[in-house]
Parts: C-alpha cells; sequence; structure tokens
C-alpha cells in the first residue's frame, strides 16, 4: 500500500482479527488494522458468510463446478450466494450518496476463499489444492463495480 489512503476500503471482517472464519479464527491483517483503528469512517466492513447465515465456527467449504459445497458434500451454493447479496447491500447504502459507489477504491479480500478469493481459489478437493477463479463475494463485486481493485491477502 502506498501512503495515499483511499476515500473507501471494502474488507473482509476476518483481516481485522474478527473471528468469523470457519474454523472460528480470523486472519488479521496488522497493517490494515491499525489503518482501520485510525479512520473506521474509510472501511466497509463485512462477512459475507456470516451475512448468508453460516453459523461460526462451520463445517469447512470449496468451490467445485461452481458449487460451493462442504466437505461432506452439502450444497451451501446459496447461503453463498445470500450473503454476497447481502454485503453488496451494505456497500451500496454505505456507497448510496455517490453516484456507481465512486467513493470505492480498494477491496481488501482473504485469500482463496470460496466466498473472498481472488484470482485463485481452492479447488473442492480439500488438499489445499489451488485452482483458477474468483470466490463468489468477489465474483458479484466485479460485475457490480467493475473499476474496483481487488488486493487478495493471505
Amino acid at each position: 500500500m502506498n501512503n495515499h489512503i483511499p476515500k473507501k476500503f471494502i474488507i473482509s471482517s476476518c483481516l481485522l482479527g474478527i473471528n468469523c472464519r470457519y474454523d472460528a479464527g480470523h486472519k488479521l491483517n496488522k497493517k490494515l488494522y491499525n489503518i482501520y483503528q485510525k479512520n473506521p469512517e474509510l472501511f466497509i466492513v463485512v462477512c459475507p458468510e456470516e451475512l448468508g447465515g453460516l453459523p461460526t465456527p462451520r463445517p469447512p467449504c470449496e468451490k467445485f463446478n461452481n458449487k460451493i459445497q462442504t466437505i461432506d458434500g452439502i450444497d451451501k451454493t446459496s447461503e453463498y450466494k445470500k450473503g454476497a447479496a447481502k454485503a453488496l447491500n451494505i456497500i451500496e447504502k454505505e456507497t448510496s450518496n455517490n453516484l456507481q459507489g465512486t467513493n470505492l477504491e480498494i477491496a481488501f479480500v482473504k485469500s482463496k476463499s470460496p466466498m473472498c478469493g481472488y484470482k485463485k481459489v481452492y479447488d473442492g478437493t480439500f488438499t489445499g489444492a489451488l485452482t483458477n477463479g474468483n470466490g463468489v463475494f468477489t465474483e458479484e463485486l466485479l460485475k457490480t463495480y467493475p473499476n474496483l481493485k481487488i488486493e487478495s491477502i493471505d
């Protein structure tokens, strides 16, 4: 990140230390957290998986053949789509006073996630293998805000 602070960040909740991941953990990014602490008004914080009604903790899910399924093969695609839609609604409300969400500059998303992954996601084998593609939420973000910069964070 450069010294320029964007007008608005979208950020996955787990990157700010919120225990919302499938394993009830988080993936705190200290640099982003420090910016958040100084300027919380710049952030739109979402966990699309929880917004979709999924509990924490929950069975791990991966993307396979355009479906999201648990390690036991249970289809969770509808929950993922619902969560992505709810997260987009929150973003739209936060930016509704600006045409086309023009104050959105960067979305920081959790890498490899079937919801938030960008360019690479787990492949559905639950072996840690990756495949090309985006998570459900990130895909919807790109459709809605095609000029939005996406930054994938481990």
